[in-house]
């Protein structure tokens, strides 16, 4: 047994490396990487005696191959781990290098905790109490680090919620009643769609409305054991206003069929509603076909495997019901089942033809599904490379560059600030013969982390003398910007495990990876056709509209709303009182509360001032009574009263003589 802890930081797009050297007598090998700075983004690689890379050419031998948590990092979850075992043949002797990787998505420094376990048994209490025999022994240095605190069996143990883990099954987890998945970590409602279903009103299954929070998942699992049933649909029905919401859902559903293993995840290749998603409807609908009769309890594995998700940068809980409808003909998913036609039944995406009396659709390549509206995509992996090094382009400007077939490049590009402009991004070839190399475009405007956030594509067509792709873009970004893929539609021969999409292999992509191609992305402007756009004012979009919508209709815009206006209340009061409080302004005030009266024509107005012939000017201080102050300093010292006084008498007899 040999078990680590470590508490680190590092930059953005840095290595942390660190080796194990595997014994024969270990069966299991657990890596999990947890408490993740949200600043970072981290990736957990594992690879057998060479040192991990982001990605892999075709030149790496097997010996080479590496491992990694795609789906972990797709759903930018809290933790990676990685679990190897001689049983399921991904674990050997030998020196094994542990990568941790803080990529270019990061905003800044990684911090996190990588607990490694090997031993001979994968039971959870035997790793766990191996572990605290090691954080014993070596209690100062991990004390130094403050990482003793290390309750939680989920950083140890291989099989989660009660499951059994045995080192001699290529399973590793049984899962006890109620769990599913890989590590048992799924817990699924599984529901049974009976002959009783195939009615008139085909409406088998209604579930309860639910609410799902952000980043969160639910999942379900259908059976059809019914032999005249030859489609199951599934619809997500979506409370929330997508529309006219300023921080709007992004649900997602996902379906898989029996022959597909494990539940949908951002990491594997599951039927979606393509077109509902990119348009932002209410509705998600995806029909599955049904070859055979299925059931849980007959073969102990999930038939009709559905997934909703509430992804990451979703603005609000997703509000949501979930129906299923089971039909005994394929056709009566489409939505002309008594006719073709190749938008409306086949989303645009392939051609409809009519089998056996009904329409049905022929998929174009990298589409599939019963109404061709599930893209194909490629391998997650190959993302990876593009990611450090995004290329900028401006909305009304062009990238030249070279492509291999099996390559990504990745651009970042802003969306128009005018109301009613699109954004059309063109992918050109600037030869006359693309050697093979036949790309893709795909874009998103969030930061990829899987297939699902490509909002708009455009696949490569099997036509070689096609020389573009082009993509329109309607509307407004989430983020601000858009980015923009382009994937050269031959899968490379990458050696890592855990990928996400596979990516057809048709004769045709099978070719050298040498022949390289040059292509042009253009990025033009053009007015779109939505009537709105027109009749709306620029002010309606304007920075000063933004403003003036985030404070009236946000919590946070009222409060800083509320401040500014009790701010600017107290800045005028004081105002108010700074002018009141002026000598030259109390001297008026008490000229207009105390003016001169006729019945005291001798005595002059307290404060006031005669200016004689002479040019003096005599200050009469007495009060209104004709009493002349008589304070202790005025009689104990000559004061100016008293001159002035003596003065205006020798001036009174003067006149007299």
């Amino acid at each position: 047994m040999e078990t680590g802890l470590l508490d680190l930081q590092i930059e953005r797009g840095d290595w942390a490396l660190y080796t194990i050297t595997i014994k024969d007598e270990w069966e299991v090998l657990v890596a999990n990487l947890d408490r993740i700075t949200s600043e970072g983004d981290a990736m957990l690689f594992l690879r057998r005696e060479t040192l991990p890379k982001i990605s892999l050419t075709s030149s790496s031998s097997s010996s080479s191959i590496q491992f990694t948590d795609v789906s972990g990092w797709a759903t930018a979850a809290s933790t990676r781990k990685i679990v190897l075992s001689r049983s399921t043949s991904t674990l050997s002797s030998g020196l094994y290098y542990i990568g941790v990787y803080n990529s270019g998505y990061a905003r800044g420094s990684l911090d996190y905790r990588l607990t490694v376990n090997a031993a001979d048994d994968c039971q959870t209490s035997a790793l766990v109490s191996s572990f605290n025999a090691v954080v014993d022994e070596t209690n100062v240095t991990l004390l130094d680090s403050g990482s003793t605190d290390l309750n939680d069996d989920d950083s140890l143990g291989v099989c989660l919620n009660g499951g059994v883990c045995s080192t001699l099954s290529s399973e590793l987890c049984t899962c006890t009643d109620g769990y599913s998945g890989h590590y048992c970590s799924l817990q699924p409602t599984r529901v049974v769609l009976s002959k009783v279903s195939l009615s008139s009103s085909n409406l088998s299954y209604v579930a309860e409305n639910l609410t799902l929070a952000v980043g969160e998942w639910v999942y379900f699992s259908f059976d059809v054991d019914d032999s005249a049933a030859k489609a199951v649909e599934f619809s997500l029905l979506i409370h929330n206003d997508i529309a006219e919401a300023e921080t709007p859902v992004r649900p997602l559903l996902l379906v898989r069929g029996p022959s597909d293993t494990g539940f949908p995840s951002l990491a594997a290749a599951s039927l979606q509603d393509f077109d509902a998603v990119a348009r932002r409807s209410k509705e998600q609908t995806v029909a599955v076909a049904v070859t055979t009769a299925c059931s849980y309890a007959a073969t102990g594995s999930d038939c009709f495997k559905v997934a909703v998700h509430n992804r990451v940068v979703s603005g609000s809980p997703l509000r949501f019901q979930l129906q299923a409808a089971v039909y005994s003909s394929t056709s009566d998913t489409l939505t002309i089942p008594d006719s073709c036609g190749d938008i409306e039944n086949c989303h645009g995406h392939g051609q409809c033809v009519v089998k056996d009396g009904s329409p049905a659709c022929q998929c174009e390549t990298g589409w599939s599904g019963i109404s061709c509206n599930s893209p194909k995509g490629f391998e997650l992996t190959q993302l990876w490379s593009a990611m450090d090094n995004v290329t900028l382009l401006c909305s009304t400007c062009n990238a030249s560059f070279t492509l291999t077939r099996g390559q990504v490049m990745m651009f970042r590009v802003p969306e128009p600030l005018r109301v009613g402009v699109g954004l059309r991004l063109t992918l050109q070839s600037v030869e006359k013969v693309t050697g093979g190399v036949t790309p893709s475009v795909y874009v998103s405007e969030v930061l990829p982390r899987s297939l699902y956030d490509f909002t708009y594509i455009s696949l490569a067509s099997d036509d070689t003398s096609t020389k573009s792709q082009a993509v329109e873009i309607p509307n407004s970004s989430f983020s601000g910007d858009f980015w923009v893929v382009v994937h050269t539609d031959y899968p490379s021969t990458n050696g890592t495990t855990q990928l996400t999409v596979a990516s057809s292999t048709s004769a045709r992509r099978r070719l050298a990876d040498s022949e390289v191609s040059s292509f042009q992305l253009v990025a033009q402007q053009y007015e779109t056709s939505d009537a709105d756009s027109y009749s709306s004012l620029l002010t309606d979009q304007s920075f000063g509209h933004a403003i003036f919508k985030w404070i009236f209709r946000s919590s946070a815009g009222i409060a800083v709303f509320t401040f500014a206006v009790a701010l600017l209340v107290i800045a005028l009061c004081f105002c108010v009182y700074r002018v009141a409080r002026a000598p030259e302004n109390q001297d008026k005030v008490l000229a207009r509360l105390y003016p001169p009266q006729s019945g005291r024509s001798g005595l002059p107005t307290p404060g006031s001032g005669n200016k004689r012939a002479s040019g003096a000017v005599v200050m009469d201080i007495r009060d209104p009574a004709g009493q002349t102050p008589t304070s202790k300093a005025t009689q104990e010292q000559p004061s100016t009263v008293r001159i002035l006084r003596s003065w205006k008498a020798e001036q009174v007899k003067d006149s007299n003589n």
